[in-house]
């Protein structure tokens, strides 16, 4: 057993009640499927997130387009309207934000 636990961490290690059924290799087995298992998750979450991201950019880049060409179609046939409505709100947290600020140091409140 003395062979299995690094010289750095023997201090953290009760010997004595050592499990008889602990293997070294089946951690290893465990922990490497586990990383795999992590980074395959992680590397689909990042391409779910690129393509969305690209999809509303397009839309966007669509919309300011067609309003370069003198379109009027309106925003809501571009973006989705709860995206539409997420960017309002983002808006509006913005704009009251800048407002408390401002009084914050018109009024010297702080």
């Amino acid at each position: 057993m003395s062979d299995i636990i690094q010289p750095i961490d023997r201090k953290f290690v009760v010997v004595d009640n050592v499990d008889p059924y602990f293997s070294p290799e089946r951690n290893r087995r465990t922990m490497a499927s586990v990383i795999k298992k992590y980074e395959k998750k992680r590397a689909q979450q990042m391409t779910d997130y690129i393509d969305k991201l690209r999809e509303r950019t397009d839309a966007v880049a669509t919309y300011f387009k067609s309003r370069a060409a003198e379109s009027s179609k309106p925003i809501e046939q571009y973006i989705s309207r709860h995206e539409l409505a997420r960017l309002q709100g983002k808006k509006i947290i913005e704009k009251m934000s800048r407002g408390y600020r401002v009084l914050d140091s018109a009024d010297n409140y702080a």
